[in-house]
Formats: C-alpha cells, structure tokens, sequence
C-alpha cells in the first residue's frame, strides 16, 4: 500500500494507473474509520481496480463551537485497516496542502435550502 502526502506523487499515480486503463474508486475519510467505511472500501473493491482511500480531518468541515480540536486522529490504526483491506493507495495530506493559502483564502459555496437538511439541519453552515 502506498501512502502519500503531496499532490504531486498523487497526480503521478493516478495518471499512472488511467494510463494502464485501470477503473479507481476514491473513498474518502476523515479517518477514524468505522464500518461504514469498510462497507464502502470493500464495495469500491469489487467496482474498481484501484482504490484510494483518503484521510484528511477538513477543519473547514468543523462550525466554530464544534469537535476540530479533539477530533479523534487515529493515523496508524486506520492505515492498519486500510493495508489489511488491501487499499492501493492512501492520500494523508497536511492542512497546508489542502489550503496552500491559508484557510482564510478559500472558495465558499453556499448550498441554499439544500445545506439546511440532512447534516446542515443540526450543523448550521455545516455543507457551506
């Protein structure tokens, strides 16, 4: 399994593997995983050739009185799994990679009422 951190690397090997024509599934995470997660890397398994997973705790995901700081990291344990899962490829990247320029300067969509339910109906700007 290999695990990345940069952009680059990541670009180089997803090019790769469309070169050779082969179907990627993404599963994306915040880490922590859970069955649910499991459930999705093993469905990606069956519809794909190559999956990535992602972990990356978005702190743009978090409201200004919720749980960013003590958001349960638990790095090794999930790359454990995902390497027991037989995951192609893990993208770990820092926030600075993600927001080069800070988490200030960023686009922001606003979803109307459709980021008023599911999530958004208790996190207010939670789909923003």
């Amino acid at each position: 399994m290999q695990v990345i951190s940069a952009i680059s690397p990541l670009q180089a090997a997803i090019r790769n593997y469309k070169s050779n024509s082969q179907r990627i599934a993404l599963v994306p995470t915040m880490g922590n995983l859970h069955s649910g997660h499991l459930a999705l890397i093993t469905q990606a398994k069956q519809q794909a050739d190559v999956v990535i997973s992602s972990i990356f705790v978005n702190p743009m995901q978090f409201g200004p009185n919720e749980d960013f700081a003590t958001y349960p990291r638990t790095l090794e344990q999930d790359l454990d799994v995902l390497r027991e899962l037989a995951v192609d490829l893990v993208f770990c990247p820092e926030t600075t990679t993600i927001y080069p320029q800070q988490l200030q300067q960023h686009c922001k969509l606003e979803l109307g009422n459709l980021g008023e339910i599911f999530c958004g109906a208790s996190r207010p700007g939670f789909f923003t």
